[in-house]
């Protein structure tokens, strides 16, 4: 290859792939530029993610099949045994354009605007999980962190233009690390939750999910259930407000919410101010195996107020015989039956 060919590179893998593409294309490659490139594709799997995609792409474009299948089959079988081999400086912005056709030249082009719309390849999708009573701390490679509440799953995908994360199921603080071109986003259920650099939380239940903002804003937007479409009531939070919405589109007033309770997980208690003792053991039953059944619904209704050990659940029994009219009886390890007393 020419000297120019040979200078360094500053550019990006996806700029890098599309030279490639075309150089190998424009048929004036030689075999040191195939060395060269299968040396390029080993430098990491991205590099190779990114020379399929043009390939595809020209090929598309040109209705002819690919002629580069065997540099990726051999980039393949390198990374099915090898780890990443420390990238070399050598690869440049090679292509002399002046030397390719008008044919070429034209397709080349054509791609470039591409480059400006065509879904890029995202990286590897990281998936996350707590069991019951289990909490996890993550950090990203960008900064930001989400801690995971007890019986959650999500997953983190991360490309050069956005972070998204999917929460399955359970309860995540998330903590964004401000990136101006990068967006930040939470997709829980029908919702998306879109960042505007803040700490905010997140909490799935049946049917409806809750969010609320501990610091900054963030914007909450509705799928309508239709591919691709949004529901264009969307609404923006601040700091103290939360707001619920449901499996029908359904988005709820704005209003505050206390944070010391709402983020008492974090320090491994439970907090209660005058909530129904039915929903009570519904917390509860998030953070422990089995069951807690009341025998008489009526008892259901009763308040309950008081702070609790997560890791102490025996705290909470002795407190509502203590308290109240109700017997508990450990019927086994997975089921506990409280009734009134008679």
């Amino acid at each position: 290859m020419t000297e120019e060919t040979n200078k360094s590179s500053s550019s990006l893998p996806r700029e890098q792939a599309l030279k490639w593409v075309v150089r190998l294309q424009s048929g004036e490659s030689t075999e040191e530029d195939r060395q060269n490139l299968e040396h390029w594709l080993r430098e990491s799997p991205s590099h190779r993610q990114e020379f399929e995609h043009f390939t595809k792409v020209w090929s598309t474009l040109d209705a002819t099949p690919p002629q580069l299948t065997v540099e990726l089959s051999q980039a393949e079988d390198y990374w099915e045994q090898h780890a990443p081999i420390p990238s070399s400086s050598w690869l440049g912005s090679f292509l002399h354009w002046g030397q390719t056709g008008a044919a070429i030249g034209a397709m080349a082009a054509m791609i470039m605007c591409i480059l400006w719309w065509w879904p890029e390849t995202p990286g590897p999708t990281q998936y996350y999980q707590t069991a019951k009573g289990e909490q996890q701390s993550i950090t990203l490679v960008d900064g930001s962190t989400i801690i995971m509440n007890t019986d959650s799953k999500l997953s983190v995908q991360m490309s050069d233009h956005e972070r998204i994360v999917i929460l399955q199921q359970g309860e995540a603080v998330f903590t964004v690390a401000h990136e101006k071109e990068r967006s930040f986003d939470v997709h829980a259920d029908n919702g998306i939750i879109h960042d505007i650099g803040t700490q905010f939380l997140v909490q799935t239940f049946p049917r409806k999910v809750r969010v609320a903002v501990l610091e900054g804003m963030v914007e909450v937007g509705l799928n309508s259930g239709k591919i691709d479409e949004i529901v264009p009531r969307s609404k923006v939070l601040r700091k103290g407000e939360q707001v619920f919405y449901t499996a029908e589109a359904h988005i709820s007033a704005i209003k505050e919410f206390a944070a010391q309770s709402a983020m008492a997980w974090i320090d491994g208690k439970l907090v209660f101010v005058e909530k129904p003792l039915a929903d009570v053991l519904k917390e509860w039953a998030r953070y422990r195996s089995g069951e807690i059944r009341l025998r008489d619904e009526n008892l259901g209704a009763i308040p309950i107020s008081g702070v609790f050990r997560i890791d102490n659940v025996e705290s909470f029994f002795q407190a509502l015989q203590s308290a109240l009219p109700i017997r508990l009886t450990h019927v086994s390890p997975q089921l506990v039956l409280l009734e009134r007393k008679s």
